[in-house]
């Protein structure tokens, strides 16, 4: 059974990015050494929205909305999260992509980006340490994120992209 999903009304160009995962996001450093509280919020429940970025930071979508509410503002971007996997026989229309939120792209001093800051629907659930993931990175990221971008053009049809899930091992 598939959940609500995702529908493009219009087209979204290949390219594109057409939705954000919104959540609390967990630096790497925090998973490679859980602590008893970390372990328990992430036993407290089988939801599995969460999402694994390549450089090993998780964003963890359990509780979010299918609209992100920040401050006064409706994030209709941040929907990631119920995109739906492809049936069989369908190949998906999106991927995932990592996205930092960067102190050049949120500058406040730029009226064409004023208030962008707002949109971005996440959270850190641990700061990352002074030497975490961004200590190499050239730009200060405020955030990281991820998001869903479209593989070709996409008109009048439901989301789908890979959820990148392990087949389950037989039992010997």
């Amino acid at each position: 059974d598939a959940g609500r999903g995702i529908f493009i009304d219009g087209t979204a160009r290949a390219g594109s990015i057409v939705a954000f995962f919104p959540g609390q996001v967990w630096p790497k450093e925090f998973l490679l050494q859980p602590t008893a509280s970390s372990k328990a919020f992430f036993d407290q429940d089988d939801n599995f929205h969460l999402s694994l970025r390549y450089d090993g930071i998780l964003i963890d979508s359990r509780r979010a909305p299918y609209a992100v509410l920040n401050g006064q503002h409706i994030n209709p971007w941040a929907l990631a999260h119920v995109v739906n996997h492809p049936p069989p026989g369908e190949r998906p229309n999106c991927r995932t992509v990592m996205i930092n939120f960067t102190q050049k792209m949120l500058n406040k001093k730029s009226s064409a980006l004023d208030n962008l800051w707002r949109y971005v629907p996440n959270t850190y659930a641990r700061q990352p340490s002074l030497f975490g993931p961004k200590v190499l990175d050239r730009d200060v990221i405020l955030m990281h994120g991820f998001g869903l971008m479209a593989l070709r053009d996409v008109r009048d049809e439901e989301l789908f992209y890979d959820y990148r899930l392990s087949p389950p091992r037989k039992k010997e």
